[in-house]
C-alpha cells in the first residue's frame, strides 16, 4: 500500500480573528511544496467562522466546490439567485462552470460555524454553473459508506462534474469496513473528522488524514478504540492544470 499520513498538526493554521482555518494543501499565501494537492483534489480546508461573519461575494470558475457543515449552518447566496441555509445534515455542491459568484456567512449570531470546504478540478469548464443541496441522515452511514457527491448520475448524491466520489461513514465498535474504489487507478484521501481508525497498520486520530495512491481495488478501514466519523475522497490522480498555487476564497 502506497500511503502518506498527514497528521492534524501538519495542517497550516490561519487566523484572521473572524475566521480560523486549517489548510491541508497549498492555499492563498500558504505554499506547501511537498503537498500542494492530492491529484485533482486541490483544497481541503476546515474553516471556523465567527458568529455573523463570512465571505463576501467573489467569483469562481472551473471548480467543483463542496461544502459540508460540521457544526451549525451556512448561509449561502449566489449569482444564480439561490439564497439558502445549508444545515449540518446537508451538503452543498457548486459546479462553477465558466463563472459564478457566491457569498457564504455564518447565519448564527451566537455560535461558531465549522465547515469543510473541498475543491476539485472540474470538467465543466465552459458550461453553465450548477447548484445543488441535499440532506443526508447520520443513521444511513452507520458502518456503511454514504455517498455525498458523485460523478455518476445514478447515485443518490450531489452531482459533481469530475470522475470523483465523496463518501462519509460513522464506524462503531470493533467494525472493519472496506472502502471499494470505483476505479482502481484512483487515489483516495481519507480525513478523520472525529475518532480513531487504522488503515492497514497506520493509525489516524481526529483531523489526521491519509492519502492512498495505489491500484488496490479496496482499502480496509478499521475501528480503533472510538466511534469515528470519516470522509473518503476518491479522485483521479492526474492533474490537468498545475497553476493552482494562488487558490483562495
Amino acid at each position: 500500500m502506497n500511503i502518506e499520513i498527514h497528521e492534524n498538526e501538519e495542517r497550516w493554521y490561519f487566523n484572521q480573528k473572524w475566521i480560523k482555518s486549517y489548510f491541508s494543501f497549498s492555499y492563498a499565501d500558504y505554499h506547501n511544496h511537498k503537498r500542494p494537492w492530492f491529484g485533482k483534489l486541490l483544497v481541503l480546508n476546515e474553516d471556523h467562522v465567527q458568529p455573523g461573519e463570512g465571505f463576501p461575494a467573489r467569483p469562481h470558475k472551473d471548480m467543483e466546490i463542496i461544502s459540508i457543515p460540521l457544526e451549525w449552518e451556512l448561509s449561502h447566496k449566489d449569482s444564480l439567485w439561490n439564497d439558502t441555509i445549508v444545515k449540518k445534515s446537508s451538503v452543498q455542491s457548486i459546479s462553477t462552470g465558466k463563472w459564478i459568484s457566491h457569498s457564504e456567512f455564518n447565519g448564527n449570531q451566537e455560535e461558531e460555524l465549522k465547515v469543510l470546504h473541498i475543491w476539485i478540478e472540474s470538467e465543466n469548464h465552459s458550461g453553465e454553473p450548477i447548484y445543488e443541496q441535499k440532506k443526508y441522515l447520520k443513521k444511513d452511514r452507520q458502518n456503511v459508506w454514504q455517498i455525498l457527491a458523485s460523478w455518476d448520475p445514478k447515485d443518490d448524491a450531489n452531482r459533481i462534474f469530475q470522475d470523483a466520489y465523496i463518501s462519509r461513514i460513522n464506524i462503531s465498535q470493533r467494525e472493519v469496513v472496506p472502502y471499494k474504489k470505483r476505479n482502481p487507478l484512483h487515489g483516495v484521501y481519507y480525513f478523520v473528522i472525529d475518532g480513531k481508525i487504522k488503515i492497514d497498520s497506520h493509525k489516524l486520530k481526529t483531523k489526521d488524514a491519509a492519502g492512498v495512491n495505489d491500484e488496490n481495488p479496496e482499502h480496509l478501514i478499521i475501528w480503533d478504540s472510538e466511534e469515528s466519523d470519516v470522509i473518503a475522497i476518491e479522485i483521479p490522480m492526474m492533474l490537468k492544470n498545475t497553476q493552482y498555487q494562488t487558490l483562495s476564497y
